[in-house]
């Protein structure tokens, strides 16, 4: 079972962010979020259940992701996906982080995620990262 993440305990595994049981969804901007938010509420979310990261909180996360990542997160997808969403943030995207470990919840925030527009959703799971969404050519700046 998942444990639901904060931002006063972020999950990390080899010193990169894997929020297993959760989906990173990545917004275009503030306004988005709003959207997003209030669309998984509808869809029985709490906000228990989500955590808004600004851009800048973002950077600061993946740089200290970046700066206390082991060689073991080279071999996984983490460290790359971090280096991702640092690309986003310093974009001016958003992102939500929200705790769908069963299969129905999933399916309600991909469902969140196209009406609203993600630019991406992915689901950590213990081994593997999943698209959720097909991701923009290129998204929005």
């Amino acid at each position: 079972m998942s444990k639901r993440m904060t931002k006063d305990d972020v999950p990390r595994t080899a010193g990169v962010f894997k929020p297993v049981g959760h989906i990173v969804l990545v917004m275009q901007d503030a306004a988005a979020v709003a959207r997003a938010l209030a669309e998984l509420q509808r869809a029985g979310f709490e906000a228990a259940d989500t955590i808004v990261y600004s851009s800048e909180e973002m950077i600061a996360q993946c740089e200290e992701d970046q700066r206390g990542a082991s060689m073991l997160a080279s071999l996984g997808a983490e460290i790359n996906l971090s280096r991702k969403h640092m690309e986003l943030a310093r974009r001016g995207h958003c992102f939500i982080v929200v705790f769908a470990p069963e299969d129905d919840q999933v399916q309600r925030v991909a469902n969140v995620a196209e009406r609203t527009d993600a630019l991406f959703a992915q689901r950590y799971g213990l081994l593997t990262v999943e698209e959720l969404v097909r991701p923009a050519e290129s998204p929005r700046a």
